[in-house]
């Protein structure tokens, strides 16, 4: 996968990586500079190991859903993208006949419409100052198949006996040909790596394809019966070919398909002296070629303006199109995964915030004695670090067996259309790494920087913290700002209309009225939660009961549902955060049950 959101992911990496660096050089900081202060938050990880190893499994949350997406992405793309460069092989761009000037370019046109007995010559003629290293005329047409088991073609006259005989049949198959030179040049081989022989061919003798083998059962020295304008031909499979559109598959991959003797092909099918389609073979292989498709396609079109002729570039198309899918994918599983990353930072948070409250008494007695604040936010960042880093290892590795468990899935799906194969390229794994332990180092950032506002005597007395709301002028400003922000939106959301702004104001203004009564002294306990319900109420009203109440500012687009479940999932977790005591309680009492783990659970 080359982009996401439509960022070249070298330059996500890039990014990823200095950022990775950067909080990496925090704690080597810290290491250098304050060795006994790291040492003192390091200490606690191999101490408690029941309890590191549910810190690691909390953290990995971002990093495994990183890493998931990024692998299913590599793998769709990577699978889709290897079954067209075995598809079309060295073939890069197709030469057909043009239809009316505002009429896309259509493959399907080689079955219905040809292109002069010259069109090889003259396009040879076009390329010559081009990057291309071959040109070849095929032949395409279609008919129905039937295996006829060891009938022998040199005395089978009777269609009625030889149809008899059939065992398996196959309605429409892909008929090709082309001359030597063509499969010479464009490299087309069986198998076993040998290059077709289209000389010894004839009425006769055929190639066929995997697909078409498999689906009427038949193999090399088998008989086959086809239909080409109301005439039977019975022929002797002589090689199998991969399903490549120089070898049938013309269609589609995957599709059943015969090559047969190119003059026999010719007048069997009434095409003559004319070319179904011309093929043209760009420098390099067939990987390289494609990256000049879209170059060489544009000179071919300006040199075709008046011949009657269109280049088509499906190769590249086709790759473009698996690169989309992929990507397509990634942005779907990010987008959903947004609601579960928000759910594991405020876990973070809330997994930094009970360790500090387990060792409050700890870093009172390290106040009490001389600490600064800025040693406890060291300590425990040096501690998070370590977590950070070790649940990066395994958020990553499990994601990519949860790819491949999604691999699977959607292998299944397809039904075999294409092969899935698991694909991870290391530039994901980065990614998926460096966005994983970014996102929870920040998060642990912030816990840090929460963890040492204590009061130490009331952390060395074990007390509750008396708080004075009023000695800050903050909470008012921040509820100005969040009023006029919120108002700005709404008034927005009525005029434009648009129910994404009208739902974010909504969603803003409760917070600001929280944070007044705060400052007034009134308990956020269950302020707090009257404002989590009051936004999950919101975003989760039906739409009808919304319109009926605030009016209809029409539908909103992918982002509304993104913004709505994690709106829904902050309210929620809002709710339970103000009543943790409660949670605690009957998690604790659980706990109990297993003396071994009660340190870590609580």
């Amino acid at each position: 996968m080359q982009t996401l959101f439509g960022i070249s992911m070298n330059s996500i990496m890039v990014v990823m990586l200095v950022l990775l660096l950067l909080s990496l050089a925090a704690v080597i900081w810290v290491a250098w500079r304050r060795p006994v202060i790291f040492r003192m938050g390091m200490r606690n990880i191999p101490r408690r190991k029941t309890q590191s190893l549910l810190i690691v499994v909390g953290l990995m949350l971002a990093t495994l859903i990183s890493s998931a997406a990024l692998s299913v992405g590599d793998t769709l793309n990577h699978s889709i993208g290897s079954e067209m460069y075995q598809f079309f092989g060295e073939v890069d761009q197709i030469v057909v006949a043009k239809g009316t000037e505002d009429e896309e370019v259509n493959i399907q046109v080689v079955f219905t419409d040809t292109v002069p007995s010259t069109a090889v010559e003259d396009v040879r003629a076009q390329t010559t100052d081009l990057e291309v290293d071959a040109v070849g005329g095929m032949l395409v047409t279609f008919a129905p198949a039937i295996n006829v088991g060891n009938a022998d073609p040199a005395t089978s006259t009777n269609p009625q006996q030889l149809f008899a005989q059939g065992t398996a049949s196959e309605p429409s198959v892909g008929i090709v040909s082309a001359p030597q030179q063509t499969f010479d040049d464009f490299k087309v081989k069986d198998i076993d790596g040998n290059v077709i022989n289209v000389e010894q061919l004839g009425s006769d003798k055929i190639y066929i394809t995997e697909e078409l083998a498999e689906n009427i059962d038949i193999g090399v020295g088998g008989s086959l019966v086809y239909v080409l304008n109301n005439r039977f031909y019975v022929a002797e499979v002589i090689g199998i070919t991969p399903n490549q559109a120089l070898t049938g598959s013309f269609n589609a991959p995957n599709t059943p398909g015969i090559v047969t003797g190119f003059e026999h092909l010719k007048e069997a099918s009434g095409i003559g002296d004319e070319w179904s389609a011309v093929l043209v073979s760009n420098t390099g292989d067939e990987r390289e070629g494609a990256t000049r498709s879209e170059e060489v396609t544009d000179q071919l079109n300006d040199n075709f303006a008046d011949s009657g002729l269109v280049a088509s570039d499906f190769k590249s198309q086709f790759l473009e199109e698996a690169e989309l899918a992929g990507s397509i994918f990634v942005t779907m599983f990010i987008g959903f995964g947004l609601f579960s990353i928000s759910v594991g930072v405020l876990l973070i948070v809330l997994i930094f915030t009970m360790l500090a409250a387990e060792r409050r008494g700890e870093m009172g007695m390290m106040r009490a004695i001389g600490g600064q604040r800025r040693q406890l936010i060291q300590q425990f960042l040096s501690e998070g670090a370590g977590y950070t880093l070790l649940s990066g290892l395994v958020g990553t590795t499990l994601g990519v067996g949860a790819a491949w468990v999604i691999a699977q899935a959607v292998k299944s799906m397809t039904g075999g259309f294409f092969e899935i194969q698991l694909f991870v390229h290391p530039r994901s794994l980065l990614i998926a790494y460096a966005l994983g332990v970014i996102i929870t180092f920040m998060a642990v950032s912030f816990s840090s920087w929460r963890a040492s506002r204590l009061n130490v005597v009331a952390a060395l007395r074990d007390i509750p913290e008396i708080h004075h709301p009023r000695h800050s002028k903050k909470p008012l400003i921040f509820a100005a700002l969040g009023a006029l922000l919120g108002a700005w939106l709404i008034y927005l959301g009525k005029t434009d209309p648009s129910i994404t702004f009208f739902l974010i104001g909504i969603t803003i203004i409760p917070f600001a009225i929280a944070s007044v009564t705060s400052w007034i002294g009134i308990s956020s306990k269950w302020v707090l939660t009257a404002v989590g319900v009051f936004v999950l109420v919101i975003w989760s009203m039906p739409t009808d009961t919304f319109n009926s109440i605030f009016g209809d500012m029409g539908e909103g687009r992918i982002e509304l549902f993104l913004l709505s479940g994690l709106s829904m999932v902050a309210a929620s977790t809002l709710i339970i955060m103000q009543h943790m005591n409660v949670l605690l309680s009957v998690v604790q009492a659980l706990g109990a049950r297993v003396k071994g783990w009660l340190g870590a659970v609580r």
